[in-house]
């Protein structure tokens, strides 16, 4: 089936057996009378898109009047029903593969069988106090959400919910800083243990202990961004996209001058070790 087109209510669909009418409006939930969810109809007999409008009248005055009753091939739109339509919308972002474990590890568990139109700000704070509770980081903890909000934000822009229950939710402050740092002993004993290793994992490591550098942002450096004669090390945040500048500690000079002929002759400073042209 060819995705549909809508018009005030009314969607056109075209299948292998011939145009299918559609329409879609609002009807009162059936435990709570003050908020609604959006149905989709498949109108079974229709003709036209004038048939289909007056279908669509009918059902949106026996709303009005209380006269309503749920028909039998409508099927009320769960958070892991819109999952799917959610991912396929984020898959050119580089943040789709995140989305998906976020969503497989702990956002459908939870939320996955409750009606989107459900989901409330409670259900969300709820959510965020457990994960906190069970352990979780709360910056991890906001993320998750954040995923969350933007599955809302893209049902939202489709007409199936009317809000965004997320943005209720209070994160305050959140302080991720890491409160404790290597003692002396700690990173001597550290760099003799790497020291026997041949690989890469001492100079990384102490490319992340002189610079603070991400380790994303490590393990994709090329050569090219380490400048011998002036000291620096030159490279693109890939997280914030700013330009910084680290100047390199002599005993980092010293490891990456001992690694460059390790490595051989790919431009990355940390190659694969099954293809030497990718990081």
């Amino acid at each position: 089936m060819k995705p549909g087109v809508w018009l005030n209510g009314v969607g056109r669909y075209e299948t292998s057996r011939g145009v299918v009418w559609k329409i879609r409006y609002r009807t009162p939930l059936e435990h709570n009378s003050r908020r609604t969810m959006q149905v989709v109809e498949t109108l079974v007999h229709c003709a036209n898109r004038k048939q289909a409008e007056s279908v669509l009248a009918l059902r949106r005055a026996q709303v009005f009047d209380s006269t309503y009753r749920p028909r039998s091939n409508e099927k009320p739109v769960t958070v892991a029903d819109f999952a799917p339509l959610f991912l396929d919308a984020k898959k050119e972002l580089a943040s789709h593969g995140k989305y998906k474990s976020q969503l497989d590890r702990h956002l459908l568990p939870r939320f996955g069988r409750k009606q989107l139109q459900e989901v409330t700000v409670l259900d969300c704070d709820t959510y965020r106090r457990d994960r906190i509770v069970a352990g979780a980081m709360p910056a991890t903890v906001r993320n998750e959400l954040r995923c969350l909000q933007s599955l809302f934000v893209e049902a939202r822009r489709r007409n199936l919910v009317e809000r965004d229950p997320v943005a209720g939710v209070a994160f305050g402050r959140i302080d991720n800083a890491r409160k404790r740092l290597l003692s002396g002993d700690e990173r001597d004993r550290l760099l003799l243990e790497l020291s026997k290793r041949d690989d890469f994992l001492r100079p990384l490591f102490v490319l992340l202990y002189c610079t603070g550098m991400r380790l994303g942002d490590a393990i994709r450096m090329e050569w090219a961004a380490v400048d011998f004669d002036h000291g620096i090390i030159r490279f693109q945040q890939r997280k914030t996209g700013k330009w910084v500048f680290p100047p390199m500690h002599h005993a980092l000079k010293s490891e990456l001058e001992r690694w460059r002929p390790i490595c051989g002759s790919s431009a990355w400073v940390f190659p694969s070790p099954v293809r030497r042209d990718a990081p």
